[in-house]
């Protein structure tokens, strides 16, 4: 299997915006636009170094998802309904405007994510940022520990968790998934949060005492 690769079956680590903040804050350009560009898509790494600058239409803020980079080659995406737009607010937008200004390869024919080491002729491979990027900037940050497991596809699962926790709607995370069904992203995207766990079941607790004959309640 392959590390920080969207095909993973391991158990994703969930993090709260404000982990996945301290991760973006310890890395540099590009990297910490890939970063954000995911943490805010949640589109696979897959598809974020397929991406040309054409396929980022800043007047209609939003990211044409139309192929996938895999085993060194460009494909096409996932599934179908994995090609698709992703929107893209102001932030992100502003990000990616200035990585473009800085970047060499700034055509709209050039990877959004180019290797310099092949000039530009194919995007980087998400090893290799996942590697000497990613994961020492989430130990560093605190929120892995060294050898731990961890990925991009950490990133997808904290988005659609927390959309589900804060704004109860299964759908949104669906559609910014792009998953086909909701049952695929109920099923294996959203996590149990232990601090909202733990509310739950504190006001559980409460309507229970609450509950009880005043008799037994003053015992």
């Amino acid at each position: 299997m392959i590390p920080g690769s969207e095909d993973s079956d391991y158990e994703a680590r969930v993090l709260q915006p404000k982990e996945t903040l301290k991760i973006i804050s310890r890395l540099e350009y590009p990297e910490k636009v890939l970063v954000l560009l995911i943490a805010a898509t949640a589109v696979r790494i897959s598809e974020a170094l397929a991406l040309q600058w054409r396929h980022v239409d800043f007047k209609c803020n939003c990211i044409h998802i139309e192929q996938a980079f895999r085993l060194a080659e460009i494909t096409g995406t996932k599934t179908k309904s994995s090609k698709a737009d992703v929107p893209m607010c102001a932030v992100l937008a502003e990000f990616l405007r200035n990585w473009r200004r800085l970047t060499p390869y700034h055509r709209d024919t050039d990877y959004v994510f180019a290797s310099d080491k092949l000039k530009g002729s194919k995007p980087r491979t998400g090893q290799m940022v996942n590697r000497h990027y990613l994961k020492p900037a989430a130990v560093a940050a605190g929120i892995i520990k060294e050898g731990e497991r961890f990925g991009f596809h950490s990133l997808r699962h904290s988005l659609s968790t927390w959309v589900n926790t804060n704004l109860k709607d299964v759908k949104i995370a669906q559609t910014l998934l792009r998953h086909s069904t909701p049952d695929i992203t109920a099923g294996k995207y959203i996590h149990s949060v232990p601090e909202e766990n733990l509310k739950a079941q504190a006001q559980y607790v409460a309507l229970l005492l609450a509950a009880k004959p005043a008799s037994e309640a003053k015992q």
